[in-house]
């Protein structure tokens, strides 16, 4: 598997009515010639990146299996 080549968190905070969306967490990995990129938006600064950490770890996660099983096929 290649190394991480590249990776971003850009956070920001909006001015929307609703508590749960204040705070929204962008983050993106680059490997190789693929991008992987999640964003989630949560109350504070803790929760968003938090809820965007866990996306990123399902991705990347999927990411490597598929790296796996296109090397062993």
């Amino acid at each position: 598997m290649k190394p991480i080549s590249d990776s971003k968190l850009e956070v920001s905070r909006t001015s929307a009515r609703s508590r749960e969306s204040r705070v929204v967490a962008q983050m993106t990995v680059s490997v190789g010639s693929h991008t992987l990129r999640g964003e989630e938006s949560g109350p504070n600064l803790f929760a968003a990146i938090d809820a965007v950490t866990d996306v990123m770890d399902r991705q990347i996660q999927r990411y490597k299996g598929k790296v796996y099983r296109s090397a062993n096929a």
